[in-house]
């Protein structure tokens, strides 16, 4: 997660991360 959901999703999506794994939090 960075500094909120919305963000962490766009965030997640350029990483290649799951959008939930943000929700728990840079994982």
């Amino acid at each position: 997660g960075q500094t909120s959901v919305n963000h962490g999703q766009m965030m997640v999506m350029e990483i290649g991360f799951e959008p939930r794994s943000d929700d728990e939090g840079d994982a």
